[in-house]
């Protein structure tokens, strides 16, 4: 017997474990015959399944009534395992826990000065993940493993990160070597993009989407691409650096060394410099999405002139990807539709239609944690199940 996975019978047992505890991630409480019917698998198979990973603490049992007659029911248990997930920015980090049933437990922000070393940015964050994990009541014995998400590419052998990144203090760092030294745990690491769109996929607005883009516009501009349901890295990992689509070929000069990309024309912080020589200096993203909304004619026009940028070149991701989703998640999304429907009106005109009419365009709900949660599955899901 041969699995899709691994064609082996480890790998067979490990795939009908991740189907059953996919099952009750989905469904909640179910009987032992609902996991069978669920997931094909047989009832034998299932009652060992549901052995193991109730001694592993990750299944409770408990009682249950099922067509009128009290039947036998398991349900992840929460208190089993828990995951964390690190995102490191150009002036911050971002932490979160989730637990078994990939319920988020809680998430913590830490700020940093632009230029911060990679070494004084970690002990930030583990500093600040430590005050969760207080927080929140969490033991160190139900950490299963840490997820890191970085604003680059990240080399999938060594989670080194290379030339590319929006963090020069980073490259050739290996922050999946410093974290596993300061946490003691597992980490693995990935570009923060994939991850997002992982977060979005799995727990956020792109749940039920099997293409959906996840788009986050900060100091760059990333793209996470989910095809047929899984996130896409391509052939060497570098798959969705939107914000190197050349939209002008004599335009200014890129920190990847190319003319004209996306993101020296439409990146957040081009959108501030943009105001400052508007005159209206020391406005933060967050206050220029603000005032877009309530009505100041410069940060609108800012604001919407970068959402009008985006949209072209996402007409042309949509026209080869033909998602039916796209979630964007930025510092301005307090503007709203001001950045929305100028994006909105040039996906329109650069898509085919009849893709352009199958996306949704949305803002996030993670409130720009979306990364961290999604380093966090990343760990999750590869860390909590038996060999």
């Amino acid at each position: 017997m041969r699995s899709q996975d691994g064609g082996s019978q480890q790998a067979l047992r490990r795939s009908n474990r991740r189907n059953v505890i996919a099952a009750l991630r989905l469904h909640g409480r179910l009987s032992q015959a609902e996991l069978a019917e669920l997931t094909g698998l047989a009832p034998s198979s299932i009652s060992a399944i549901v052995r193991e990973l109730v001694e592993s603490d990750l299944l409770e049992v408990g009682d249950g009534i099922r067509n009128g007659r009290r039947s036998r029911t398991v349900r992840l248990d929460p208190r089993g395992v828990v995951a964390g997930g690190f995102d490191f920015g150009r002036t911050h980090a971002r932490v979160a826990l989730l637990d078994f049933s990939f319920s988020p437990l809680g998430a913590r922000l830490v700020e940093y000065a632009d230029g911060t070393p990679a070494s004084t940015a970690v002990d930030l964050a583990v500093a600040a993940f430590a005050d969760l994990r207080s927080s929140t009541g969490t033991d160190s014995s139900r950490l299963v493993g840490i997820g890191a998400g970085v604003p680059g590419p990240v080399d999938a052998a060594t989670g080194a990160i290379g030339h590319g990144s929006i963090l020069p203090e980073w490259v050739g760092t290996d922050p999946r070597s410093t974290l596993e030294q300061a946490l003691g745990h597992r980490v693995q690491v990935d570009n923060d993009a994939n991850l997002g769109a992982l977060a979005e996929h799995t727990l956020g607005a792109a749940r039920g989407h099997r293409q959906a883009v996840y788009l986050k516009i900060e100091s760059g501009i990333g793209a996470g691409l989910v095809v047929d349901g899984r996130v896409a890295r391509g052939g060497t990992g570098m798959a969705g650096e939107f914000g190197h689509v050349s939209v002008d070929e004599d335009g200014a000069l890129c920190r990847c060394g190319s003319r004209g990309c996306l993101e020296t024309k439409a990146s957040v912080p081009i959108a501030i410099e943009t105001l400052h020589r508007g005159g209206r200096p020391h406005l933060t993203a967050e206050e220029m999405a603000s005032l877009a909304r309530d009505g100041d004619p410069t940060c609108r026009r800012v604001v919407a002139d970068l959402g009008r940028d985006v949209g072209v070149a996402l007409g042309g991701l949509c026209n080869l990807l033909n998602p039916t989703i796209v979630v964007v998640d930025t510092t301005l999304a307090g503007a709203g539709d001001v950045l929305l429907d100028p994006m909105r009106a040039s996906l329109r005109r650069f898509a085919i239609p009849a893709i352009a009419d199958a996306v949704e365009l949305t803002l996030s709900g993670f409130d720009g944690h979306a990364p961290a949660y999604g380093a966090a599955l990343l760990a999750l899901d590869s860390g909590s199940l038996p060999a």
